[in-house]
């Protein structure tokens, strides 16, 4: 899928290292940062592991393996990628079971702390201990709680949550890539050859996986940034006779997947009229794209204009009910510092007016 959200049919043979994509059926210079999504056929399947890991900036592994040597060096073993030998800082958390994470335990891992913490199942729950972990291989973990080591037996551990205290990383120009066996790992594209992905994954550690076992390859290009991770300079939503309602980032309005026309988008932005959201552009970028309409849950009710303004100069305008089909739009934003858009309530007033801008982006040609 290109960065307009134009398919293609292709067969990708390789990745040369500036980037540059070829095989069967590929369009001449295209180019990984001129990519949003590659999709193979590779059945894949639901994470499930023994062991899951998830790295600095959110890749997650499913592990057969994870052993801290005396080093500090992280061993792991994936089914796709083999043995992997990475710093401990690369690591952000390790649980060795399987399935939804514990609350606490996930609440944990999504914060700073400038110390490891030990879960330790207890009575039920999970005590944490903090401290700096020493050692962990089949048997045992080994934390130094300021006391000195302490040794606590593997079978007794639910989980590991390193000490984070610097910055995640800036994940563009690199791809989450999805492995056939569920895990996923972040990382920038140095080449496709022989049937061998390279990539530099975190801290600029190589890694090489077979093309067969990649299921997806998402990228996230330096020449596109979705609206729903970009934070409006102003977001107003003004009612005629339904409640107020917030926009909502990759959800409509209602808090349901962004639906169209039985398509559900997993980015986007969903509000109701009259609303006004502004974006900043700072003359970045040369494009607005979005796929437009009505979400599926109002059951084609629904009445609304489509308003694209750029630094205050309305440059599209669509009307739309909840009986049409969507619709891709594109529009010129080239030099514009301010990109406003709108949902104007119809001849129904403002009820039922789900409008959603399904993947709503700004691209550079």
């Amino acid at each position: 899928m290109l960065l307009d959200g134009t398919s293609i049919d292709a067969t990708v043979k390789s990745i040369d290292a500036s980037g540059n994509v070829s095989g069967e059926g590929v369009p001449d210079q295209v180019e990984v940062d001129g990519l949003r999504r590659i999709e193979t056929p590779v059945e894949l399947k639901t994470l499930a592991a023994p062991l899951l890991v998830e790295l600095l900036g959110g890749s997650r592994l499913g592990l057969s393996k994870f052993v801290i040597d005396d080093q500090q060096k992280c061993h792991l073993h994936n089914e796709v990628l083999g043995e992997v030998v990475l710093p401990i800082d690369a690591i952000r958390a390790v649980r060795f079971s399987g399935g939804e994470a514990v609350a606490s335990f996930a609440q944990a891992a999504d914060e700073k702390n400038d110390e490891d913490r030990v879960f330790v199942k207890l009575g039920g729950g999970l005590e944490p201990i903090g401290g700096l972990i020493e050692e962990v291989d089949g048997f045992k973990v080994v934390i130094d709680a300021g006391d000195g080591p302490r040794s606590i037996a593997r079978d007794k551990v639910y989980g590991i949550v390193f000490a984070l205290v610097g910055r995640t990383p800036d994940h563009s120009g690199e791809a989450l890539i999805t492995l056939a066996d569920g895990s996923t790992i972040w990382g920038g594209i140095n080449s496709l050859v022989g049937g061998t992905l390279s990539i530099s994954a975190v801290g600029d550690h190589e890694v090489k996986i077979p093309w067969a076992k990649v299921g997806q390859l998402n990228v996230r290009s330096t020449r596109l940034v979705f609206l729903s991770d970009l934070e409006p300079v102003e977001a107003r939503h003004q009612p005629l006779v339904t409640l107020e309602r917030p926009f909502q980032r990759d959800a409509s309005v209602a808090g349901n997947p962004l639906t169209l026309a039985g398509r559900e988008f997993d980015k986007g932005l969903g509000v109701a009229s009259r609303s006004v959201l502004v974006f900043h552009n700072e003359g970045k970028f040369d494009l607005f794209a979005a796929t437009i309409g009505i979400d599926e849950e109002t059951e084609g009710r629904g009445d609304c204009e489509f308003v694209v303004e750029v630094d205050g100069r309305e440059q599209f305008r669509q009307r739309v009910t909840g009986k049409d089909p969507p619709r891709t739009i594109s529009v010129e934003i080239e030099g514009g510092q301010r990109i406003s858009l709108l949902v104007e309530a119809g001849e129904d007033l403002d009820l039922s007016d789900h409008a959603d801008w399904c993947d709503a982006r700004f691209v550079k040609e």
